[in-house]
């Protein structure tokens, strides 16, 4: 099967994700073999597959360090959360207190 530079671009993805149909792996595979173009275009969408995967961590230690990176990273939200409501109610606190004093004065 002949297939245009367009439609194995368009390929490409599906067929590194695994994904394409039989039919157009082959073409896919075919059309790579001739076209130096299209064969560097999927070497280097595979790269950057690759390079985006990030490896699992295999030790304990690495394990560990992973984990306490993720709990901090929760931590600084929760208490940023917790920040936010402390000087939102400091703020409406403060706004009636206002409005007391003004409302009182003006009797």
């Amino acid at each position: 099967m002949n297939i245009s530079c367009d439609m194995a671009m368009d390929l490409i993805a599906l067929y590194c994700d695994g994904v394409a149909s039989e039919d157009s792996r082959k073409a896919v595979r075919e059309h790579l073999a001739g076209c130096p173009v299209c064969a560097g275009a999927y070497a280097a969408y595979k790269r950057s597959r690759e390079q985006k995967k990030r490896p699992a961590p295999k030790t304990p230690e690495e394990k560990y360090a992973a984990l306490a990176r993720t709990m901090r990273h929760k931590q600084r939200a929760s208490n940023l959360g917790v920040a936010a409501i402390v000087a939102a109610s400091i703020l409406l606190g403060a706004y009636s207190t206002y409005r007391m004093i003004v409302t009182d004065s003006e009797k």
